[in-house]
């Protein structure tokens, strides 16, 4: 089951909601390209939902496609503002391109949204 945070919205099926777990699964296991297909597979269904884009955008910025990675992650973010997960997606993001205050002012960002969501 999605976060209790996230919006109506962006609540993936079951099905999807599986596909995003073995997404950032393949991400932390550096298998990209399967992260990249599993992101693909769930856009093709939910083209805006947030935290795939930003997933989606994390794996392209490991794969060295920085303006591409930056592009998506930005559309995730402005799909779904209140996640947690997005805002830590940016401020990896961030941090991989050396701008420190930029991903720790994310990362506040992304407490934030998490509290947020505890208390819902």
């Amino acid at each position: 089951m999605p976060p209790p945070n996230q919006s109506p919205s962006q609540q993936l099926p079951s099905r999807e909601n599986g596909l995003f777990k073995k997404l950032v699964r393949f991400y932390e296991q550096k298998q990209y390209k399967k992260g990249l297909t599993a992101a693909r597979e769930i856009l093709k269904k939910f083209p805006n939902h947030g935290e795939t884009l930003a997933m989606k955008g994390l794996i392209l910025n490991s794969m060295g496609k920085k303006e591409e990675a930056l592009e998506s992650i930005r559309n995730g973010i402005k799909n779904n503002m209140s996640s947690h997960v997005v805002w830590h997606v940016y401020g990896l993001y961030q941090r991989s391109d050396r701008k420190y205050d930029e991903a720790i002012k994310a990362y506040k960002k992304a407490l934030q949204c998490e509290k947020v969501g505890e208390v819902r």
